[in-house]
């Protein structure tokens, strides 16, 4: 299938040529369908679409609402650089944040893309972690010899490789680096707001933040909502969000159309989180799907 191919038959986009410059019409939106192997598939909306179509090799923060498909964004993300751009499936790694997180994103882009998607990494923290390290839990586990200690300490052991703060016998700080990341050269963070410090630091690590080198940096997309952070109780920290944007020189994109509430759930809302200070998206409040607002029946 060639570029054209899919943007036009399964993003559902029209293409102009002009050129040696290929123009994206990305309002050219027909209605939003589901993930559906067999047929087309397009996303919800020319932001969506946008977030999805931008430059690959640049920092990107997407901040979403609720109802605003981030999962959904992830899932086109990886299918645009596997069959648009070409990456090899091995060079994408999503990182979620539960099992049922990763099944979901899994499952959904071998609906967009098929068997490429096999190649493509999706894990937890943990199981990327435990992958980083040769860590194993289910040995133990069957002797009942796994305890909290064990969880607590696989993700700081992974920075600490990438960091190259553990010296291994005949192997380079960078050749260790580059062996442990085994080509990955795009990173996607799912639900970016609910890292807690250990995560930060291995989503750090891996995207090589603190490198002077840009050529050992990987390209690092985030999506997450400022104002969903629900997780403080296990060390989530909404801070770590809001200097994404120094933190990887990234450019912001915002996600603020809500599909699955009704405009006086979604006015409510707003009225009620506007009470809350350092929000990152005061000036871009949740509203109604366009598509939804026009099929409601206004008020008498």
């Amino acid at each position: 299938m060639t570029n054209k191919e899919f943007l036009d038959n399964c993003l559902c986009l029209d293409i102009e040529t002009s050129g040696s410059e290929t123009i994206y019409d990305l309002g050219a939106v027909r209605g939003d369908v589901t993930f559906e192997r067999k047929g087309r598939f397009n996303l919800q909306s020319s932001l969506q679409e946008l977030d999805s179509l931008a430059q690959p090799d640049e920092n990107m923060l997407i901040l979403a609402g609720p109802g605003s498909g981030k999962t959904r964004v992830v899932a086109h993300r990886a299918a645009y650089l596997l069959r648009v751009k070409r990456v090899p499936s091995r060079s994408i790694l999503i990182l979620c944040f539960n099992r049922n997180a990763a099944n979901t994103l899994r499952r959904r882009l071998f609906d967009l893309v098929g068997p490429d998607a096999k190649g493509v990494t999706v894990q937890t923290y943990h199981g990327l972690a435990m992958r980083l390290t040769g860590a194993s839990f289910s040995e133990r586990a069957e002797r009942r010899k796994v305890n909290t200690a064990d969880f607590q300490t696989v993700i700081p052991d992974a920075v600490r490789l990438l960091n190259g703060e553990v010296e291994l016998t005949g192997l380079e700080k960078d050749e260790l680096r580059e062996r442990l990341l085994a080509g990955y050269r795009y990173i996607l963070v799912d639900e970016y707001q609910d890292i807690d410090n250990d995560q930060y630091q291995l989503i750090s690590a891996i995207a090589g933040r603190t490198l002077s080198d840009p050529d050992s940096k990987l390209a690092l997309l985030a999506v997450g909502d400022d104002d969903q952070n629900i997780y403080t109780f296990r060390g989530a920290n909404v801070e770590f969000i809001r200097r994404f944007q120094v933190d990887y020189q990234a450019k912001t994109h915002y996600l603020v159309e809500n599909y699955r509430s009704s405009a006086h759930i979604i006015a409510a809302a707003n009225s009620l989180i506007a009470q809350n200070r350092d929000r990152m998206k005061t000036e871009n409040p949740i509203r109604i799907n366009k598509g939804q607002r026009h099929s409601e029946v206004s008020p008498a």
